[in-house]
């Protein structure tokens, strides 16, 4: 894949091994990426991405064990203890 200034939500998902899914489930708890919209569509710049990157980092240094299984991190999520 080449070095985009900016990626569309399913290059953003396929290039941080995330699906489509649970992007979504994350934008409502303001835990996904900064957003551009260009007319409709909607862009993450790298930038973006790379701060989002580093925030997901800590946050699950900070509250999960990396060994938490997906189901958990979801019901977490759900929770609304991460927003």
């Amino acid at each position: 894949m080449d070095e985009a200034d900016a990626y569309t939500i399913p290059e953003f998902c396929v290039r941080n091994k995330i699906c489509r899914a649970y992007y979504y489930k994350l934008r409502p708890l303001g835990l996904a990426p900064d957003e551009m919209r260009i007319g409709s569509k909607v862009l993450i710049s790298k930038e973006a991405a790379a701060v989002w990157r580093r925030k997901m980092e800590t946050a699950n240094s900070e509250r999960l064990p990396l060994t938490t299984p997906q189901s958990q991190v979801d019901s977490h999520l759900d929770s609304g203890a991460a927003a």
